[in-house]
């Protein structure tokens, strides 16, 4: 038996607008993931801070507290986060920096400082932690292609659309939000 699968590891679609000589058609811009990952993580690098809808912030300083605090202390909390990954600049194009950033070690990382640890530079990063994980969820379900994978990294089987689709509506209302 043969099944069909969505590959959603090239292009993401989203409808940009109705076509200004013939409302009937639409037009769509089309997407890929790893450039997503890197416009979302240079545009929160450099702007340093995004707001979601209940006022909660997303800051990049998160990343950079979290990035000295492994310099300081040696030891890294289960991320390959270093200066590299903080001063991107130099490096945009690389789409692992952006992959490792939006990573869910490293908010796993943040969300232990915040929660556990209770230091002081974490406090009210709890929206930073749920930013990366969605987008580092998002990323896994849109850059999968192994139909024999699991989970997140499974690749898009059309017969159950049902399990992963719901993943993607609530990622697409989340950054719609923000």
């Amino acid at each position: 038996m043969v099944t069909n699968y969505v590959d959603m590891s090239t292009l993401v679609t989203v409808q940009l607008m109705m076509h200004p000589l013939d409302p009937q058609n639409k037009i769509f811009v089309f997407l890929d993931i790893c450039h997503i990952l890197k416009l979302v993580r240079n545009t929160l690098g450099t702007g340093g801070v995004f707001i979601e809808q209940d006022g909660n912030k997303i800051l990049w300083q998160c990343f950079v507290e979290l990035q000295n605090l492994q310099e300081e202390e040696g030891l890294r909390l289960g991320n390959k986060l270093k200066l590299s990954h903080i001063k991107w600049q130099q490096q945009k194009m690389k789409v692992n920096l952006a992959a490792q950033t939006l990573s869910t070690s490293v908010a796993d990382a943040i969300e232990h400082c915040c929660q556990t640890l209770k230091l002081e530079q974490f406090q009210g990063s709890e929206a930073t932690g749920k930013f990366v994980h969605i987008f580092d969820h998002l990323f896994d379900i849109l850059n999968s292609r192994n139909p024999c994978a699991k989970g997140n990294k499974l690749a898009l089987p059309t017969d159950n659309k049902d399990v992963w689709s719901p993943s993607l509506d609530e990622a697409f209302k989340y950054v719609l939000a923000l």
